[in-house]
C-alpha cells in the first residue's frame, strides 16, 4: 500500500469524532507488507493546543 492523501470536506469526518472532538480512526503501520503496529488516531501525541 502506498501512502496517499484524499481531500475531504470539513463535515465528512464528523461521524468519526469522539466526545472530545478527536478523530477515532484506526491506523496501522506496515513494513514490507507485515503489520508492525496499530493504534487509533485519537491516541496520537500532540505538541500543540487544540
Amino acid at each position: 500500500m502506498t501512502p496517499r492523501s484524499v481531500p475531504v470536506t470539513a463535515d465528512e469526518p464528523k461521524p468519526y469524532r469522539n466526545a472530545d472532538g478527536v478523530l477515532g480512526l484506526a491506523r496501522t503501520a506496515e513494513v514490507n507488507g507485515e503489520k508492525v503496529g496499530e493504534d487509533p488516531l485519537s491516541s496520537m501525541s500532540r505538541t500543540f493546543e487544540r
